[in-house]
């Protein structure tokens, strides 16, 4: 995955911090306290973090060396391993060897999206569970027109369930909303103009505004049960499978 692509936090981008953090959040309560868990594409190792506060232990896994040099050094737990591996590759794992695998936002960046969802179930133990996201092509692409340089196989809603299905039995599928940086902007500007509990003076508007979006706005964050067969409106999709 490409350095622009991955989410580092602290950045200042507070509304992209929510939602993949709300994502790994989600994962944790779909994953046993005793799991072994991979996470496919780690990035900068914030969710691993997550992962590792709830998990027995942590195979975290990525393509970049620098970020799994940032993953090493921000979240240094003794139940985490950080390991450098290509997705669209055989990964060196044993079968059967985790309870869990967590992937977000990977599946658009990988051209061979079933040879990563094949070494999925290799290493998935029997009954074991899987959290994936995907960005709903219908919705970003055709309708919000937003193209993304580096998405290189992206999915339709019916797409995606049927390309897990072929791997997987599908149990839950769940829908993630955008809160649109244009509210946000206009939020933080009407709630600085009212000096909203009197902070004007001592905290610049647009961290007022930010902190307000995310107490008054978390539709963001929340996770909606969807339909597989029904048109949707939500930016990404969220699948829990199982290794049948």
């Amino acid at each position: 995955m490409p350095a622009l692509e991955r989410l580092y936090l602290g950045s200042g981008l507070h509304i992209q911090e929510e939602l993949h953090l709300g994502r790994y959040r989600f994962a944790c309560s779909r994953i046993g306290a005793d799991a072994t868990v991979l996470d496919a594409a780690c990035g900068s190792g914030y969710g691993s973090g997550i992962l590792a506060q709830h998990a027995r232990r942590v195979v975290a896994v990525d393509l970049s060396l620098d970020a799994l040099a940032h993953a090493r050094a921000h979240y240094p737990l003794p139940n985490i391993e950080f390991v450098r591996a290509d997705l669209s590759e055989p990964i060196a794992l044993p079968d059967c060897s985790c309870d869990a695998i967590v992937s977000f936002e990977t599946l658009e960046h990988v051209r061979n999206q079933r040879v990563m969802l094949s070494e999925f179930r290799r290493i998935l133990k029997p009954g074991g569970t899987l959290v994936l996201s995907s960005p709903d092509r219908d919705i970003i692409t055709g309708k919000a027109h937003e193209i993304n340089e580096f998405h290189v196989a992206e999915l339709s809603k019916l797409e995606f369930v049927e390309l897990i299905g072929e791997y997987f039995r599908l149990q839950e599928l769940y829908g993630q909303m955008r809160y649109e940086v244009s509210t946000w902007k206009s939020t933080a500007r009407r709630l600085a103009k009212r000096d909203v509990f009197g902070l004007r003076r001592r905290v610049r508007s647009w961290r007022v505004g930010a902190f307000m979006v995310r107490m008054l706005a978390p539709s963001h964050r929340v996770l909606e049960a969807v339909s597989p067969n029904t048109p949707g409106e939500h930016w990404w999709l969220i699948a829990v499978a199982v290794k049948s």
